[in-house]
C-alpha cells in the first residue's frame, strides 16, 4: 500500500487485476475486494477494461492456446502460443470510471462493469 501511495503521489496509473488470478476466458471471475482496498479508502475513481482473444480458424480455442491459466505449465503452454501464426486481442475501455467507499461494493459495482464490456471466448 505504501508503494502503491508513492506512485499515486508520483501521478503515475496503477494497474490491477481484480480477480487475482487468470481464467480461461470464458467468464469475468469474481473481482477480490481486498485488491480495491487503496481505491475504496480514498474513493478513487477506477478506470476499467475488458480484454478478450481470438485466435485464427482452423486452430484450437483462445481458452486453450492463449490464456493461461489453471495448472498449466508456463514453458509448454508459450511455446505453443508462438507456433500460432496470429492471434487478436481486444481490448475494451470502459466509458466511465467506478468509484464506491466501500470495497466490496465497488469489487461488484466494477465487475459488473467490466462483464458489460466482455466477449467471451469459446
Amino acid at each position: 500500500m505504501e508503494q502503491v501511495a508513492r506512485d499515486l503521489e508520483r501521478d503515475l496509473g496503477i494497474v490491477v487485476f481484480p480477480e487475482g488470478t487468470s481464467g480461461k476466458g470464458d467468464e469475468i471471475l469474481r473481482f477480490k475486494p481486498s485488491l480495491l482496498d487503496f481505491a475504496a479508502r480514498r474513493d478513487l475513481p477506477v478506470h476499467f477494461a475488458a480484454l478478450s482473444y481470438a485466435t485464427p480458424d482452423g486452430y484450437g480455442p483462445p481458452s486453450r492456446l492463449v490464456c493461461w491459466w489453471g495448472d498449466a505449465p508456463f514453458l509448454p503452454h508459450f511455446l505453443e502460443l508462438l507456433r500460432l501464426p496470429s492471434f487478436r486481442a481486444r481490448l475494451v475501455f470502459g466509458d466511465a470510471p467506478v468509484h464506491d467507499p466501500d470495497r466490496k461494493i465497488l469489487a461488484e459495482d466494477l465487475r459488473r462493469a467490466v462483464a458489460e464490456q466482455f466477449v467471451p471466448m469459446p
